[in-house]
């Protein structure tokens, strides 16, 4: 099997933390290939952005076992290799207030699926009865909150990462999804393996 290991080559803690992450994921899926002649990875992907104010933000998408992947996003300046947190990347977004810019893009997501219909933060209507109690979690501090995963792509627009409620499967994914509430899954960007 051939696969690709993603690198960021800044001297810093903070990339070697990444790092060892990532080479970690990849250490169990090369244990899989060697015991099995394959491994369980076919949503496995990375996407790196830079913006013209020099943040980086990397992501690298684990996959579960039953497509319950894992988001790993790390968000760099790259001049210094330090980590830039939410409030500096919301800052420069012009967003005051993270957690309230999820919860729209969530809505947005949840309007923009065509099977729900949530207002103010809360499910009006849905094709499915079993997402209600998902739908509303989905709108905790538990899930979104100040400090939740979330990066910035090249053209400065933010993203987040949120466990959202599912209409088949599991109960809830986690997805990738921009401020629009557009799901970012099939984003140009992705390198696969």
């Amino acid at each position: 099997a051939e696969y690709h290991v993603p690198r960021v080559l800044l001297n810093s803690d903070y990339a070697k933390e990444m790092q060892q992450e990532i080479d970690g994921c990849f250490a169990v899926y090369a244990e899989d290939i060697a015991e099995y002649g394959e491994c369980h990875y076919p949503a496995t992907r990375y996407a790196a952005y830079l913006t013209d104010g020099g943040t980086l933000s990397v992501v690298f998408v684990e996959c579960g076992e039953w497509d319950d992947n894992v988001y790993h996003i790390w968000n760099f300046d790259v001049l210094t290799g330090r980590r830039v947190d939410n409030y500096n990347i919301a800052t420069a977004a012009g967003i005051q207030d993270v957690r309230k810019a999820a919860m729209d893009a969530v809505q947005a997501y949840y309007n923009k699926t065509g099977y729900m219909t949530v207002e103010n933060y809360e499910l009006v209507s849905a094709e499915f009865d079993y997402v209600g109690e998902a739908v509303e979690r989905s709108f905790s501090e538990e899930y979104l909150y100040e400090d939740m995963p979330m990066g910035v792509r090249d053209d400065g627009s933010v993203f987040f990462v949120a466990p959202l409620a599912s209409i088949a499967g599991a109960e809830w994914y986690y997805r990738m999804i921009d401020a629009q509430g557009n799901d970012l899954y099939n984003d140009p960007a992705w390198v696969r393996k």
